[in-house]
């Protein structure tokens, strides 16, 4: 009897320091997921700077160790030569688009009146004539049922009105909140840029003040968390740029097929449009395709709709697995984190997706999750 219960006794000993464990690490989790929603809003400047000193670090390191150039020496040229290289790749897409503009202002004129020809063309000849037919029916009805339409036309014209009058009052009012937002982007900017430029400075002694403040087990998980980390955030820029070059190929080659007029410089436009999420080539092909089905040209509607479709499908087939390749993860594993990612964020969720499977694969390739389960084990 005694020994049944000190058995008992252990197992419920057991049994209370498992549960204690799982309410540890499940106060940590919700803690850590609540404190970073909160304060995200007000830090987020200064861990874009980590990101950024995180990526020059090794230049700079580069430059000291092996070039013997003084660390704030060449921290500043390493971080002006990034801010000139954004401000170069911007004045390229500048003038890219400036030169798209000057040869539509010559091309649109002739168009538009073409357009306008197309449309007047067809309300003559099929929408007026359904008009006068609609009107001969509606004038055959008695006047209860004439009354009855009257009624529901004019409260969906004041529906579409009131919509309308709804939509341009948005869409008015964010203006001022876009031109009040500027001064506060600069001033973030200007703070991201000297933070970056004092962490990266300062890199080695912040390294060592953390390394030192830690246990050294979570220095040891922590040095292969950044290692895994950072091979699977090349892997996804590596990625990236393999889709947009496959984009770019595929549009090219379909232009060309097409005998259409520049296009080399069309592709390059829509291999850089490409990056827009959501939108991507679409900004380019859905408005051309629209304005070659209504003037007429089925030729180049066909021919631009199979080349869209071939994209879309090349896409959704080649992405899930060129991403999981290159980050390390299977296919269907990264085909589940996307469908997860759009069930909670929406479209979103495709471009948070990616980064919050880098992270967990990077924890457990770490072995941080083997190490919570054997804590939680005891």
């Amino acid at each position: 009897m005694e020994m049944y219960k000190h058995g008992g006794n252990i197992m419920y000993k057991s049994f209370s320091l498992l549960s204690a464990r799982i309410l540890i690490i499940s106060f940590i989790l919700i803690g850590g997921f609540y404190l970073l929603k909160y304060s995200l809003p007000y830090l987020y400047p200064f861990l874009l700077a980590i990101i950024l000193s995180f990526l020059l670090n090794p230049f700079v390191s580069i430059l000291q160790k092996r070039f013997k150039v003084p660390r704030v020496l060449g921290t500043f040229i390493i971080l002006t030569g990034f801010i000139l290289l954004i401000i170069g790749l911007f004045f390229i897409l500048f003038i890219e688009i400036y030169q798209g503009a000057i040869f539509l202002a010559e091309k649109i004129p002739g168009y538009f009146h073409t357009l306008i020809q197309i449309l007047e063309y067809n309300f003559n000849e099929k929408i007026l004539p359904l008009y006068e037919k609609v009107l001969s029916f509606f004038f055959s009805l008695d006047a209860a049922n004439q009354e009855k339409i009257k009624e529901n036309l004019d409260s969906f014209a004041s529906y579409l009105a009131q919509s309308g009058a709804n939509l341009l009052q948005e869409t008015l009012s964010k203006i001022p909140n876009i031109l009040s937002a500027l001064p506060h982007s600069i001033t973030v900017l200007i703070f991201i840029i000297l933070s970056a430029f004092i962490i990266t400075t300062d890199w080695e002694f912040l390294q060592q003040k953390l390394t030192n403040s830690l246990p050294a087990k979570i220095n040891s998980s922590s040095k292969s968390v950044i290692i895994h980390l950072k091979d699977s955030l090349f892997g996804y820029v590596k990625a990236q740029i393999i889709l947009i070059s496959i984009t770019g190929i595929l549009i090219f080659i379909g232009l060309m097929i097409l005998k259409i007029e520049h296009a080399l410089t069309i592709a390059m436009f829509a291999t850089l449009i490409d990056l827009i999420p959501f939108v991507g080539v679409g900004l380019i092909f859905i408005p051309w395709i629209i304005y070659l089905f209504f003037i007429g040209d089925y030729y180049l509607t066909i021919g631009l709709s199979v080349i869209y479709m071939i994209i879309i499908i090349v896409r959704q087939i080649i992405e899930p697995k060129i991403i999981a390749s290159n980050i390390g993860l299977h296919p269907l594993v990264a085909l589940i984190g996307y469908f997860i990612g759009i069930q909670i964020w929406g479209v979103v969720g495709l471009i948070i997706a990616p980064f919050i499977l880098i992270i967990i694969y990077a924890l457990y390739q770490a072995g941080v999750f083997r190490w919570i389960w054997l804590f939680i084990k005891g």
